[in-house]
């Protein structure tokens, strides 16, 4: 996730500008140039290699971890990079180094240099996803890291390090958490953090997948872990969180989450979230705006695909993509299904709109874990 004190606008995910209709047909096809891009992540020292720690009882875990986070931590106005990791299985520990997660601080001139021990970020456990956001309203980004049963809020102290504050600011978790987001749900100027958490596992589950009598054992399917709730932590101001999870209506929605994205897709003026969900049907939490949320996903026509059927949702945007001036919503799932996309039509619903996109085709063959929508030729007009 990005760190983006806009997100108390309450518009778009990442609220990039939305440009108009008018203004992306002003730009004619015929003098758009290839999007073309060039890997130069050795060439700058970005040498992370995640961990995951595959074992050969294929625990569910090892399928989950790789997270990232780009964000200014040092205020010098170049974008650093954070990326989490593994841990040992089954101790769950940060054993060696090689399962540290790691900040690379960006120098300029496309050079990055690892300074991961001096900023103190290394972790603890088998961490996921990363969120970072000021959530103290200090000037300074801190950050979250999501893990299995060890979340990790990190406040900035603005020296180039970084402080623990989980116990202390009131989150210490004991779920499986894969991801997280900042958002300002109670519209009062601080940040508020929404945790997403896949299901119950422990290291001694060991139920076997596969074929028993060729010694062929594969990952478990996800409809044999129980699924969690989400969690809402209310920012009280003065660095702690109130867990609000049951008072916001959150706490009765049970899935497999995967990811979290925000927008005001009804422009009513409060943030709703949507949250994907493992081969359950999705989360579309409505803001109505007295501090708690309705669950409207099948109402609004984001629980499941056109078919029916629920899918492997990992990743999720809100982002006009049709330069309309709503937020729309694109999933991504896994090979064999389709990344759906659904188009805002105004007054808090969505159509399906995978297939008139021609992404049926394009994303069947494929599975993708992340997405966002991004104009990376200015024609004005977001790609995928």
């Amino acid at each position: 996730m990005f760190s983006r004190r806009d997100f108390l606008g309450g518009a778009c995910a990442f609220l990039l500008p939305q440009l108009s209709r008018k203004s992306a047909d002003l730009k004619s096809s015929s003098a758009l140039s290839p999007i073309r891009f060039r890997e130069v992540a050795r060439h700058a020292g970005l040498d992370f290699v995640l961990q995951n720690n595959p074992t050969p009882q294929k625990h569910m875990i090892e399928t989950m971890p790789g997270g990232v986070a780009a964000f200014d931590y040092n205020n010098d106005g170049r974008v650093d990079i954070f990326f989490t990791n593994g841990a040992s299985i089954p101790s769950m520990e940060k054993d060696s180094p090689k399962f540290f997660n790691q900040l690379f601080r960006n120098d300029g001139g496309m050079k990055f240099t690892n300074v991961t021990s001096e900023a103190r970020v290394a972790g603890a456990g088998y961490s996921m996803g990363a969120a970072a956001a000021d959530y103290n309203n200090d000037g300074y980004t801190d950050l979250f890291v999501a893990g299995v049963y060890r979340n990790i809020l990190y406040r900035n102290l603005g020296n180039g390090k970084f402080e623990d504050v989980t116990e202390k600011a009131g989150i210490k978790s004991d779920k499986w958490s894969v991801a997280a987001g900042w958002f300002d749900y109670d519209n009062d100027g601080w940040l508020d953090l929404f945790v997403v958490n896949y299901a119950h596992w422990t290291p001694d589950f060991d139920r076997y997948c596969g074929e028993r009598d060729r010694n062929l054992r594969v990952y478990c399917h996800p409809k044999y872990f129980e699924g969690l709730p989400n969690t809402l932590y209310r920012n009280r101001r003065d660095g702690t969180f109130e867990d609000v999870t049951a008072k916001a209506g959150i706490a009765g929605h049970i899935g497999r989450g995967m990811s979290v994205a925000f927008a005001d897709y009804d422009n009513d003026g409060f943030t709703d979230v949507f949250v994907t969900n493992d081969n359950l049907p999705n989360f579309l939490f409505h803001n109505q705006g007295d501090g708690t949320f309705e669950e409207v996903a099948l109402q609004a026509g984001v629980a499941l695909t056109n078919n029916g059927l629920p899918v492997a949702s990992m990743g999720a945007d809100f982002r006009d993509f049709d330069n309309d001036g709503l937020c729309d919503l694109s999933v991504t799932a896994l090979a064999g299904e389709t990344f759906p996309l659904f188009q805002n039509l105004g007054k808090g619903s969505f159509q399906d709109a995978t297939h008139k996109s021609r992404l049926a085709a394009l994303s069947t063959t494929r599975s993708g874990w992340s997405n966002g929508f991004f104009d990376f030729n200015n024609d004005g007009w977001k790609d995928l």
